[in-house]
């Protein structure tokens, strides 16, 4: 009978309750459940990978778990979004495409490259994170003009995202940015 760590099960749990927090985050229409919602399931990222970390756990298969709820999450919280902008979402609409499509082409680059999904967890992306948690806070604070923020940390660390994928040796979804090869 094999025994898993204590720390792999946490792990795994707080990766796991991020794709849990998606859908209802995805569907709420209250407020201030939303904001519970994305603030709980932005604390789960945090804390997943550090927790691994600590416990000598992380691996493969836990970050490509771990990129796999970070896409639900952010298909949620721009559900959410699109949601809360009405027509103004349209303005975005084009750049958010944009950002996605390279995500998919380093996610693609991964693949081919090295047999495998996943993102490399740079601080650009860990920065770009945090930026679409706050999002939606912004735009219930009436600062829609910080979107553009938003979409430019998302846009540099997709394009960073993109040249690891398409120029590192092996992947090494702990890289931490173009610098720190």
């Amino acid at each position: 009978m094999s025994h898993r760590s204590p720390y792999a099960v946490v792990a795994t749990a707080l990766t796991l309750s991020r794709v849990l927090l998606a859908v209802p985050l995805a569907l709420v229409t209250d407020h201030r459940v939303a904001i519970t919602l994305l603030l709980t399931a932005g604390a789960t990222d945090a804390l997943d990978g550090p927790c691994a970390r600590r416990g000598g756990v992380a691996g493969p298969a836990g970050a490509r778990l771990d990129s796999a709820a970070d896409g639900m999450f952010m298909v949620a919280v721009l559900v959410l979004l699109t949601r809360w902008l009405g027509d103004d979402v349209l303005v975005f609409a084009p750049w958010v495409g944009a950002v996605a499509a390279v995500r998919v082409a380093a996610l693609l680059i991964g693949r081919v490259r090295f047999g495998r999904w996943g993102s490399v967890h740079t601080w650009g992306n860990k920065a770009a994170g945090v930026a679409v948690v706050g999002a939606p806070l912004l735009v219930l604070a009436g600062w829609t003009a910080g979107l553009w923020v938003v979409l430019a940390l998302a846009g540099a660390s997709a394009i960073e995202e993109l040249v690891l994928q398409a120029t590192s040796g092996t992947f090494d979804p702990e890289l931490r940015g173009l610098r720190g090869r």
